[in-house]
């Protein structure tokens, strides 16, 4: 029955658990695991200090965190199962141009990717890009992109709200698809 350190096998949370018991439920998100797993989570994570994932030593993680990005590749895809993206994760990495973040990742530190001057490219969720945004301030899935493509959503289902022309706003009849006014054809 004594109380021995754990990391949640889902959240990451530390907790202190029963060493005695087969399974407990994480009292921080909820999930059942097994405790023997939680244990040895502890120990790899914390007491290891870095965590190879993969085979991949470019990546220090602790608990589900990636702490720091130590490669050089320009183009760098994130491990699934991480859950965050710690401060100063790619700080300062000039030279990272892409990145692709997993679902996984529901949360990144504001200046995880400070400095990263050559970021063009983030593939992640639209989840993902509608919270992340302003932490890439360099990348085409920023706030003007995003904006732009919210600003065109909202444009198309207006026409299609009111029966609209999207070249002239003149108004198509019931039964036609060409517009009175310009004589184009609708194409939404």
């Amino acid at each position: 029955m004594p109380m021995v350190p754990a990391i949640c096998t889902q959240c990451g949370a530390a907790l202190q658990v029963d060493s005695a018991k087969d399974a407990a439920i994480c009292s921080h998100c909820g999930t059942p695991f097994i405790v023997e797993k939680a244990i040895n989570n502890f120990n790899t994570t914390v007491h290891a200090g870095t965590v190879i994932i993969s085979g991949k030593e470019d990546f220090e993680i602790r608990a589900g965190v990636l702490m720091k990005y130590n490669g050089s590749a320009t183009s760098v895809a994130i491990s699934d199962g991480i859950r965050a993206i710690g401060p100063g994760a790619f700080a300062g990495f000039k030279y990272l141009e892409r990145v692709r973040i997993p679902d996984s990742v529901v949360e990144i530190a504001p200046n995880a990717f400070a400095g990263t001057t050559a970021l063009c490219s983030v593939e992640m969720t639209d989840a993902q890009l509608k919270k992340f945004w302003l932490f890439f301030p360099n990348a085409r899935q920023t706030r003007p992109y995003y904006e732009e493509v919210a600003r065109q959503r909202e444009l198309h289902e207006q026409w299609r709200k009111n029966n609209l022309c999207q070249y002239c706003g003149g108004k198509f009849s019931v039964a036609s698809i060409k517009c009175k006014t310009c004589g184009k054809y609708k194409d939404y």
